[in-house]
């Protein structure tokens, strides 16, 4: 047998492996969404009024065949709540799925880089001072003054990894070491900074 016989039979087998593996992960994807409208609708249908999971249904999808009550019930009250919890979450794990692809950890989460203990200042100082880094935000002081902080981490890693990265010459954030333990560092003493001015507030 030749060697172009060999490597066609092994390029035809890792085809079909791929596509085998492509077909099992669009079938968990599929079968993920299924779940999610599931309960998404059993989450909608739960509560104290008299509703079947049926009607919840046909309200959903008709909208215009819902009482006044149904309407109120279902289409003003439980299905914006039900979405924007399966959009946060949706965001929270993209969120996580990067930080953790980033920094090569499948334990990091928001606390590695101090993301969490600068939220937590900002909101602390919305909370025992009244003050607001943005102006006129209303009742939503307290959640800006978080994203504010936590973003101003964020962008304080930057510089850590251009710097990071001028001394290892890769570009890759997935394979630059140098980068992923200099910003392991910054965010421990981004911890230990807020998680001090936390304890004084």
């Amino acid at each position: 047998m030749s060697d172009g016989t060999l490597l066609t039979s092994e390029a035809l087998s890792l085809v079909r492996a791929y596509k085998r593996r492509s077909m099992r992960r669009v079938t968990l994807v599929i079968l993920a969404f299924f779940c999610l409208a599931v309960l998404v609708v059993i989450d909608v249908n739960t509560g104290p009024a008299d509703l079947t999971i049926w009607r919840t249904i046909e309200v959903i999808f008709d909208r215009a065949s819902a009482t006044p009550k149904e309407d109120v019930i279902i289409w003003q009250l439980r299905l914006p709540v039900a979405i924007m919890a399966v959009a946060v979450g949706a965001m929270l794990g993209v969120a996580g799925a990067e930080m953790q692809t980033i920094l090569n950890n499948p334990l990091a989460d928001p606390f590695t880089l101090g993301l969490s203990s600068a939220a937590g200042f900002g909101a602390a100082l919305a909370i025992v001072f009244g003050w607001s880094v943005i102006p006129g935000v209303g009742g939503l002081f307290v959640s800006v003054n978080a994203f504010v902080f936590a973003m101003i981490t964020v962008l304080r890693l930057v510089p850590v990894y251009q710097i990071a990265r001028r001394h290892s010459g890769s570009h890759d954030p997935c394979r630059n070491r140098n980068a992923v333990h200099f910003q392991r560092v910054a965010g421990l003493s981004a911890i230990r900074r807020f998680g001090k001015f936390n304890s004084r507030s």
